[in-house]
């Protein structure tokens, strides 16, 4: 499941994937929520489920309060969170 997460969101720059899984299926609703997939909304015998690639950007401060650097970081909630930092 990683590999293909990984492989949707990094290589072919899909930033959302939305599923629809039967409610009596607790095995797959449990994979899933292990890969931070969200539940938006119920209907009938169907989970409708969703993961966002979040893309986000913060600033970091040294310790005596001057600024340091802007960082981009890509949310991944399945595996590692890729930062990149470039200075000011």
């Amino acid at each position: 499941m990683q590999t293909i997460l990984d492989y949707a969101f990094n290589q072919m720059g899909i930033r959302t994937i939305k599923l629809e899984v039967l409610r009596t299926n607790v095995r797959a609703i449990s994979l899933y929520r292990k890969f931070n997939f969200k539940t938006i909304s119920q209907k009938g015998d169907f989970i409708h489920m969703e993961l966002r690639d979040e893309v986000g950007k913060f600033l970091i401060w040294r310790r005596d309060g001057t600024f340091m650097c802007e960082a981009e970081f890509s949310g991944k909630p399945w595996g590692d969170i890729g930062i990149a930092k470039s200075p000011i």
